[in-house]
């Protein structure tokens, strides 16, 4: 299991009913700390952001009652890259559809029990990898401007 790697069994949990969903997902975690090749004290959990098909975001937009051109502007911004908190999956392999990488919505569970029903579905290419980072960076590790990180301004 390699970081950017698209899987299919994995678990997300359901904080409205309490059950667990099965979900296809892109691996976020570090490929050392999820490697079985390195020794662990406590056992290692995989973090990965859930794929779901860009269909179905499209749904999601257009039940808010936007016009048609609205979204198609967001359709347009999603399959841009424009989007910070998604990456778009483009139909390729085992993904016979448009997909979306929701960075926004990031779940763990432990690599044990990911292997039980683990199916592989694709490894980015390089440069797909390279966009997989940057999107990370820009979503989780922004350097914000303006914001006073002197001694005694707040928390350490």
């Amino acid at each position: 299991m390699q970081q950017g790697d698209g899987w299919r069994g994995f678990q997300i949990f359901s904080f409205k009913s309490g059950n667990g969903n099965a979900a296809r997902g892109i691996v976020l975690s570090n490929s050392c700390d999820v490697s079985e090749e390195n020794a662990r004290v406590l056992p290692p959990k995989v973090t990965f952001a859930p794929i779901v098909k860009l269909a179905r975001i499209v749904g999601r937009i257009e039940v808010h009652g936007l016009h048609a051109e609205k979204v198609m502007s967001r359709l347009t911004d999603i399959k841009a890259q424009r989007v910070t908190s998604m990456v778009c999956l483009l139909a390729d392999g085992l993904l016979d559809e448009d997909h979306v990488e929701l960075l926004d919505d990031l779940h763990s569970m432990p690599v044990a029990v990911h292997r039980q029903g683990a199916e592989k579905l694709f490894t980015l290419s390089m440069a797909g990898f390279y966009l997989f980072v940057f999107k990370l960076s820009g979503s989780f590790c922004r350097l914000h401007e303006d914001v006073n990180r002197t001694p005694g301004s707040g928390p350490a």
